[in-house]
């Protein structure tokens, strides 16, 4: 074949960058907000694909795709932003109008504990629900839905990529 004339497996590649190309730049787009690193990590995606061997290209390729330009974003933004540590007298400021003397004895006390256990006391919160009921029997199917749905709200939230506002460059806060 001549220089201008693609091969097979090119033909294959420029079909795939043909048809999924706006839609992973709508959905990279809608990740992160930025024009410019959605499309880097779009470029990225497809070069990722190109390198792939013709026995080892996906099966399902808009999965594929989709996935490998969600981790390459998430992977892009970690290196952006990595967590950085709170200034001194920061965590302070946040509870000086707290009028609970239990703040004061934790500020002193909990730093003895570890580096991050101030930190714990500030970057933790509960969620309380309340859920109105009719009869015993009401209260209790609502009790046994709230205790099977803990463990998803605690993987949710507990095991988030996020900390302080921005991506993590862990997994998640507690594989410190």
């Amino acid at each position: 074949m001549s220089a201008l004339s693609p091969e097979p497996s090119d033909e294959w590649l420029l079909g795939a960058l043909e048809r999924y190309e706006k839609p992973l730049l709508k959905y990279a787009l809608g990740l992160c907000g930025d024009r410019e690193l959605s499309r880097d990590t779009v470029q990225d995606t497809f070069l990722k694909l190109a390198a792939e061997s013709l026995d080892e290209r996906p099966q399902n390729l808009p999965a594929w795709l989709f996935s490998v330009c969600r981790n390459r974003l998430i992977d892009i933004r970690r290196k952006q932003f990595r967590l950085v540590p709170l200034e001194d007298g920061h965590l302070e400021q946040d509870l000086d109008g707290v009028p609970k003397a239990r703040y004061g004895i934790m500020r002193r006390y909990l730093p003895t504990r570890g580096a991050l256990a101030l930190h714990m006391m500030h970057g933790t919160c509960s969620i309380q629900a309340n859920y109105d009921f009719s009869n015993e029997s009401d209260a209790m199917a609502m009790l046994r839905l709230g205790l099977k749905m803990q463990p998803l709200v605690m993987a949710a939230f507990a095991n988030s990529t996020v900390g302080e506002g921005a991506l993590l460059p862990e997994r998640v806060f507690r594989a410190r």
